[in-house]
């Protein structure tokens, strides 16, 4: 009798080696952003300090959500949250401090408050409210929100979802209103363009969509997609586990900001 030949335990041993190699370089990447900004710290390059906090927030961030996609596990994935809202929380410190940045918009310097949900996500991710307005502010959509204000965040978007270009915008005026159909088609068409885009840049999770979605069931409303980027049936309301985490360099930082204050005085 002639023996089957199956190529699935090949495939399974690459696709396993695949994996440990990816764990291997965004743990080198880690590195390289901490030392980087180790270094920002004691040779004073204060220009640089929030383009390195950026640049460890997405290592963070960008770990949550392969923890999410690959293994299925949202408390695993909320310590990273968590990690990459207190990163966000310590560079939104240097952007009120007016700390300089390379990061650019279009032709000019990128606004943070505008896009605070970039960052703040991760801290609604991570079940910290507290955290996520430390980021958002109190004077922000977002931050509104957090906070349960709907009737403010009405009053601050416009009065017809339509008149939103913006899919996120669209969502969270779906939020605010507690309209389900508007909410479910706006978050309907970002997984489209997410789609479209795929070509040169996929999304295997969409960490934005789900942070509206917590938003969404916060405000008792649900989420009507069944999409693979968005598994927010894995989503709780449970705090992240902190135990054993911190980041480095937070006497450095707040001891920056205070000399910065000072002179601005």
């Amino acid at each position: 009798m002639t023996a089957k030949y199956s190529t699935k335990a090949i495939e399974k041993k690459l696709e396993q080696e695949r994996s440990e190699r990816i764990a291997t370089f965004k743990a080198e990447l880690m590195d390289v952003c901490f030392k980087r900004l180790r270094e920002d710290i004691h040779e004073r390059r204060y220009n640089q300090l929030i383009d390195s906090y950026v640049g460890l927030f997405h290592q963070f961030s960008d770990k949550a959500d392969y923890i999410l996609a690959i293994d299925g596990s949202f408390p695993a994935a909320k310590r990273q949250y968590y990690l990459a809202a207190l990163t966000a929380s310590q560079f939104f410190r240097l952007v009120r401090a007016r700390f300089p940045s390379q990061m650019r918009s279009g032709a000019g310097p990128y606004n943070f408050k505008k896009n605070n949900f970039n960052f703040s996500k991760d801290a609604i991710l991570a079940n910290d409210w507290e955290l996520a307005l430390s980021v958002t502010g109190d004077d922000t959509i977002e931050g509104l929100l957090l906070m349960g204000d709907y009737e403010k965040a009405k009053r601050t978007l416009p009065r017809d979802s339509t008149d939103i270009g913006d899919e996120i915008l669209q969502c969270m005026w779906g939020i605010a209103y507690q309209d389900q159909p508007v909410f479910d088609k706006a978050l309907k068409e970002r997984i489209k363009i997410l789609r479209r885009q795929g070509s040169r840049c996929s999304t295997i999770l969409d960490s934005r969509g789900l942070a509206l979605i917590q938003l969404a069931l916060r405000r008792g409303m649900t989420c009507n997609l069944n999409v693979i980027e968005l598994p927010w049936e894995l989503l709780d309301d449970e705090p992240a586990d902190k135990a054993g985490l911190s980041l480095p360099f937070e006497d450095e930082l707040q001891e920056i900001i205070q000399k910065r204050e000072m002179h601005r005085l």
